[in-house]
């Protein structure tokens, strides 16, 4: 198994959003370093909303792909606890990454999830 270095302003934003009453979890993508939480449902509804919104103004594809991209900006500004960098400076893929993991660790998908067959 590997050994994870966690940078202490890491460490010092997972305290700050356990203070907080959130449960952090940290990643490390094209070497940058993540601090997350899970998205609550009331939060995931407002993104919701506002996407259908922005969706429904949208004309072109491309409008409709900036609204996507949109999405995954709001979705950092709530879950994102800390970044290693700035958003602007990191890889473009470790943005869509980070979200996919906010998103699995919010019960969208992933291990945790079990049905069984009654």
């Amino acid at each position: 198994m590997t050994e994870v270095t966690v940078s202490d302003a890491a460490k010092a934003a997972a305290e700050n959003a356990k203070a907080e009453g959130y449960e952090p979890l940290y990643t490390k993508i094209a070497g940058k370093e993540f601090v997350y939480r899970a998205l609550e449902r009331a939060e995931w509804r407002a993104l919701v909303k506002a996407r259908n919104q922005s969706m429904e103004a949208a004309k072109t594809d491309l409008e409709k792909a900036e609204v996507a991209e949109q999405e995954l900006e709001e979705i950092l500004k709530v879950c994102l606890v800390y970044s290693s960098q700035p958003i602007e400076k990191l890889p473009a893929g470790s943005i869509q990454a980070v979200c996919e993991m906010i998103m699995a660790d919010s019960g969208f998908a992933g291990p945790e999830i079990q049905t069984i067959k009654l």
